[in-house]
């Protein structure tokens, strides 16, 4: 462990409870992942605190402790997420491209369960190609909430790349994991992790091209 880390962590442990107790907490603010004392995976915990994080960052106000640190950010205080009138179009473009994967990777697959549709026969389907009025809701409705809850890591991402690297972290190990957002080394690695992790929480359908439009159940 560094050197500066250990006369941090040295430097906790002689803290009276009061000063520090407000930033006392068991969860990673970095990959906001509950972390238990008796497995830190890569975290440095002071009891069932969690001290530094997994990508190094200190918890506990070092200032509060006696280090002097003029750049240390609070976690506890959120950042205002300033509104910028892109993220609609990013929305759109995710939503293209994103099922623009799908119906490359899902519509009449083949013996492996692997699409075969040629990428160039199903580019020029869009959204509004989705037949069913309820279908092209719910399919924005996806977007939109993906998008917004991880628009700062998206915003390092062009939304054509991020709609396809959604729908292959969304298929999971049914998926091509060298397509999603895994391996994407364009994020840091617990970023990586939790949009992968996230893209799964909706459910994958069967989706079929029939008289040039799109019909899936979601």
């Amino acid at each position: 462990m560094e050197a500066n880390v250990e006369e941090y962590l040295e430097a906790v442990r002689k803290t009276p409870l009061g000063l520090i107790e407000s930033y006392l907490t068991s969860v990673c603010t970095e990959c906001d992942t509950h972390i238990p004392p008796c497995d830190p995976d890569g975290h440095v915990m002071a009891g069932s605190a969690v001290v530094v994080g997994c990508e190094g960052y200190w918890l506990i106000d070092p200032n509060v402790v006696g280090i002097e640190a003029p750049h240390w950010q609070d976690w506890r205080e959120p950042v205002p997420y300033v509104a910028d009138p892109q993220w609609s179009s990013y929305v759109q473009e995710f939503a293209r491209w994103a099922l623009g994967e799908a119906l490359w990777f899902e519509s009449d697959p083949n013996l492996d369960g692997v699409g075969g549709h040629e990428w160039e026969s199903v580019e020029h389907l869009t959204v509004a190609d989705i037949a069913d009025a309820q279908a092209r809701e719910r399919w924005m409705r996806m977007c939109h909430e993906f998008v917004e809850k991880h628009k700062e890591h998206l915003a390092h991402i062009p939304a054509d790349s991020a709609g396809q690297l959604f729908w292959q972290s969304k298929r999971g190990r049914w998926g091509f994991p060298n397509r999603s957002f895994r391996v994407d080394l364009r994020l840091p690695k617990q970023a990586r992790r939790a949009l992968h992790r996230d893209a799964g929480r909706w459910p994958v359908g069967r989706l079929f091209i029939r008289n040039d439009q799109i019909h899936f159940e979601m």
